[in-house]
């Protein structure tokens, strides 16, 4: 016979014993040291907590705890206790196969699906494949398609020609405008150049002696 019950833990009284940076920790202990209390189970070990229950109590952080929490204890008859937050939703366990049972699970579907495919269907599909990988073209297709490469070529080989064939240069009519030029522009005479006289060198006069002063008598 499993027991349940609930409780309203005051956890005040617990909360102030400890500094401010411990009071979270003193809470979780407070609400284990209650339920072996009254639960009657004197081994804290066997005391669970649940993940709802934790979370409410560390939300606001380490130093700001709630005042006073409710909870719903259920014992299991081997004495093990789980202690979870009022109103929580509780946790289904599914029921794990052996692995037996899908061993054989998986054979059974093997084998219906090995009886459901017959070799009648694979000779069906293999016909229609080649029907669709070889298609039938008509003539008049092919032969216009042969048109066409051939009146391309010849449109490529016109292009070529007319890139090979390059206007003359027209160097015969610059020769004939030089002739014209050269006909037109007679040589002027040419006087021949005479040398300049050199200017005649002026003799240099003697400096004049001076007269030499008389004496007095």
């Amino acid at each position: 016979m499993s027991l349940e019950r609930t409780y309203t833990i005051n956890l005040r009284s617990e909360i102030i014993k400890v500094a401010p940076y411990q009071r979270s920790k003193k809470a979780i202990t407070g609400i284990v040291a209650f339920i072996s209390r009254h639960m009657k189970q004197p081994d804290e070990n066997k005391i669970r907590i649940g993940q709802h229950l934790n979370l409410n109590v560390w939300k606001h952080g380490i130093r700001n705890p709630p005042v006073r929490v409710k909870v719903t204890a259920v014992k299991d008859d081997s004495g093990i206790v789980k202690v979870e937050l009022f109103g929580a939703p509780k946790e289904v366990k599914v029921e794990e196969k052996s692995k037996k049972e899908t061993k054989s699970l998986e054979k059974e579907l093997e084998q219906k699906l090995s009886e459901k495919v017959e070799p009648k269907t694979v000779e069906k599909i293999e016909p229609k494949i080649q029907e669709k990988v070889t298609p039938v073209v008509p003539e008049e297709k092919i032969e216009a398609s042969k048109a066409e490469i051939k009146a391309e070529e010849k449109k490529i080989e016109t292009a070529e020609e007319k890139k090979e064939i390059k206007p003359e240069p027209k160097t015969e009519v610059k020769e004939e405008k030089k002739a014209e030029s050269e006909k037109k522009v007679e040589p002027k005479e040419t006087k021949p150049k005479t040398d300049k006289k050199a200017p005649e060198e002026k003799p240099k006069k003697a400096p004049a002696k001076k007269a030499a002063p008389k004496k007095k008598e």
